[in-house]
């Protein structure tokens, strides 16, 4: 492995030489194929109505209005709305590439479409480049290339087969999720009884498929009159 000088301040940005990740061409080639990967979403009607992340006709707005619309009906019925929001460690780096292609396979998409995909996320190496100092290649073993135009719609699969809750409803935006309900009472350890099954059933979703929430990104907030 290449050793920089010691001379070298790598606390200053303008000794890192940033390298373009993606060829034009690949990029190209992306763009084809997340074409046929919507195409076959869109005819089959495959994502969750709860998941407003990189899709069209979905935003953050739409999203946010949802959640203003159950707290106030709550209001009208003299309720209180309880969330827990949520965020995944790592999302895209930490994707399972197997469980990944295994959930493409469970949604019929094409089975060519499916081996580029495995083409494209197989295998994959890197480098560190540091003021021309080149560390060795080494492998990537999971999760999908960040800048990728790949990358958003694949992670939306991989996370399209949330379970389905007892208490709260999911509010999702790619890796950040939200779980929220209404019932009668400011009480929080209330709001803690009606959600704290939900929240068991999410953890063993998110254990079986090795994702994990970053927990100094979890917050819980109730909306009350």
């Amino acid at each position: 492995m290449a050793i920089p000088k010691k001379d070298k301040d790598f606390s200053n940005p303008n000794n890192y030489r940033p390298i373009s990740l993606l060829s034009t061409v690949g990029k190209l080639f992306e763009r084809i194929i997340l074409n046929f990967l919507i195409h076959h979403e869109d005819v089959n009607n495959l994502f969750i109505n709860q998941q407003f992340g990189f899709r069209s006709k979905h935003s953050t707005t739409l999203q946010i209005i949802r959640i203003v619309e159950t707290a106030s009906i709550g209001f009208n019925h003299n309720q209180s709305t309880g969330m827990v929001l949520l965020d995944i460690q790592k999302a895209f780096d930490s994707v399972w590439l197997n469980g990944l292609v295994f959930k493409l396979i469970k949604l019929n998409f094409p089975p060519g479409l499916i081996k580029v995909i495995d083409s494209f996320l197989f295998n994959r190496t890197a480098q560190v480049d540091i003021n021309q100092c080149l560390s060795d290649t080494f492998s990537i073993p999971a999760g999908v290339p960040q800048g990728s135009a790949l990358s958003p719609f694949l992670f939306n699969i991989y996370i399209n087969d949330l379970p389905k809750l007892k208490k709260g409803e999911i509010a999702a935006f790619a890796d950040d999720l939200a779980i929220f309900c209404s019932i009668k009472s400011r009480n929080p350890n209330s709001f803690k009884k009606a959600i704290m099954h939900d929240l068991n059933i999410l953890s063993k979703f998110y254990s079986d498929w090795k994702i994990n929430l970053n927990m100094d990104k979890t917050e819980f907030i109730i909306f009350t009159t």
